[in-house]
């Protein structure tokens, strides 16, 4: 199992290539989720990040909202709009 670092580092090369980051907002997302560190990482390599509100969900955990992200719906159209940014 890797530690914290390492899969910060793992993120990072994931990341380097893109130029969005999609985070899906559910309440099932536990408080020490990987999703966190996700969020951070994408902030410091300077990436969009777009939170995916599932249909008739308004639930966004609170380290989701302090990213500040756009937010979308899970509709495939407004997905590939959010890209086109």
């Amino acid at each position: 199992m890797k530690d914290d670092n390492e899969l910060r580092e793992v993120f990072k090369s994931q990341m380097r290539g893109c130029t969005h980051v999609f985070v899906l907002t559910t309440s099932g997302l536990p408080r020490k989720s990987y999703v966190r560190m996700e969020i951070e990482v994408a902030q410091e390599l300077g990436k969009i990040i777009i939170a995916i509100r599932p249909k008739g969900s308004n639930y966004v955990p609170p380290f989701i909202k302090k990213a500040n992200p756009e937010y979308i719906s899970n509709d495939i159209r407004t997905v590939q709009k959010a890209l086109k940014k």
